[in-house]
């Protein structure tokens, strides 16, 4: 039962994320990008024609939020450890700089953290090349596994002001779908 309320949240989560794909908020974000002061020329010209990236702003409980009881969650063990270093995780020793213990459950708080630091970033969505929304999927449904949670997710992105952009590329990062590990398609 419980395993097939995790592949309805799932379902509800593609289906979410298909909408997103034809959707486009215009909201306005906080973040700061590199653009030159004039976007439409450097899209058009600069390093980063074809490559703007705009981000979704969305409620911290459909991401960060969700990684506030790492010792709690009703799903893993103690994950804690592995939100160091923005999720990288503690070196695994000290003679190395590139080497860390790395929880690929923990693959969301990476990617979120490293676009925001991409150089393409832009805050017209009009621009953008592609679309990332920073929702924690391999948490979100685990934690709560109802049907609410993806409506609440489509609230979320229907209250923002959007609008129909043929063609826009869309990304989701997941590094769970399934659920934790033991959890078997077959019966």
């Amino acid at each position: 039962m419980a395993f097939r309320t995790q592949i309805e949240a799932f379902s509800v989560t593609i289906i979410l994320f298909s909408l997103v794909l034809i959707t486009n908020s215009v909201s306005s974000l906080q973040i700061q990008t590199t653009a030159s002061s004039d976007p439409i020329t450097t899209a058009a010209t600069g390093h980063c024609g074809g490559r703007w990236i705009y981000i979704r702003s969305l409620p911290s409980h459909f991401n960060l939020d969700l990684l506030s009881n790492c010792s709690e969650h009703p799903l893993f063990d103690n994950f804690c450890p592995c939100l160091a270093n923005h999720g990288l995780g503690h070196k695994t020793h000290n003679k190395s700089q590139s080497w860390y213990r790395t929880d690929t459950l923990i693959l969301e708080l990476i990617f979120h953290r490293r676009i925001l630091e991409y150089p393409c970033l832009t805050v017209d969505p009009n621009l953008a090349n592609a679309v990332y929304l920073p929702y924690y999927a391999g948490y979100g449904p685990n934690v709560n596994s109802s049907m609410e949670h993806g409506v609440r997710l489509f609230e979320s992105c229907s209250l923002m002001n959007r609008k129909y952009r043929n063609g826009i590329w869309g990304m989701i990062i997941s590094g769970s779908w399934l659920g934790p590990p033991g959890i078997s398609l077959s019966h």
